[in-house]
């Protein structure tokens, strides 16, 4: 699908990997998810003398191929903002599944590591896998934390399985164990499953008297007290007892 917006009064095409690609020298070292952390699109100022003025202005970036007549820039958000970055479509790879961790390394290299051409991510080394190594060991906390959080995703999930699991799981009882001795005790524990036990009369009177004697009797009342106030018409007649 493709995205279109209208600057500087003509429709683009617009893109956010061209955008980050784009950047202006001052925005450099910043990675992909930094890049959209920390920046976001806005309007250049119109003048030198607008920039002095303006109360507690936010710094702005240029893109490398901006002219002149491009109002389009970057606008750096200011320290201690909170902002948190949507990726839209499939959750981030897992990194704890053989088949999935390349391409868990190739996604945080692309997300973490600054590039200007998407092949370079690996940088020197032969491998993503190889390459991602080598970044974890200059990883920044925040890198590690936005690395930890990611996952979080699917321990939640896997934890949800496994109790899903245990709930549905049925004890198997062997025939032996069902034998009960004629005695005092086992005489109790048949008499104890007997009483919790359902019949087909049992069965048949819930589904004759789906309310309980309470419920009938609370609604006997209202129903009465709606009558006795002409909320129904007159020839309306008070509900015998024990009909709800």
């Amino acid at each position: 699908m493709l995205r279109l917006s209208v600057v500087d009064g003509q429709l683009q095409p617009v893109s956010q990997l061209r955008d980050y690609a784009n950047r202006g020298t001052s925005l450099e070292e910043l990675s992909l998810w930094e890049f959209f952390r920390d920046t976001y699109n806005g309007l250049k100022l119109k003048s030198s003398t607008q920039a002095k003025d303006a109360f507690r202005v936010s710094d702005r970036s240029t893109f490398v191929n901006d002219t002149e007549q491009t109002s389009k820039c970057r606008v750096v958000r200011k320290k201690g903002h909170e902002t948190i970055v949507d990726f839209v479509g499939p959750w981030i790879p897992r990194k704890d599944h053989s088949e999935d961790f390349p391409m868990y390394c190739a996604v945080m290299l692309a997300l973490l590591v600054p590039w200007r051409t998407i092949s370079t991510i690996h940088r020197q080394s032969p491998t993503l896998e190889a390459a991602f190594r080598e970044f974890l060991e200059k990883a920044t906390p925040d890198q590690l934390t936005f690395m930890e959080n990611v996952q979080y995703f699917y321990e939640s999930s896997d934890r949800v399985a496994q109790r899903r699991k245990g709930d549905h799981t049925i004890e198997s009882i062997e025939p032996e164990e069902l034998i009960v001795d004629e005695n005092e005790e086992g005489q109790t524990w048949m008499e104890d499953l007997e009483e919790l036990m359902v019949t087909e009369d049992d069965i048949e009177y819930a589904i004759e008297h789906p309310f309980g004697p309470e419920e009938s009797a609370f609604a006997e009342v209202g129903m009465n007290i709606a009558t006795d106030v002409s909320i129904f018409s007159e020839t309306t007649n008070r509900l015998p007892p024990g009909v709800a």
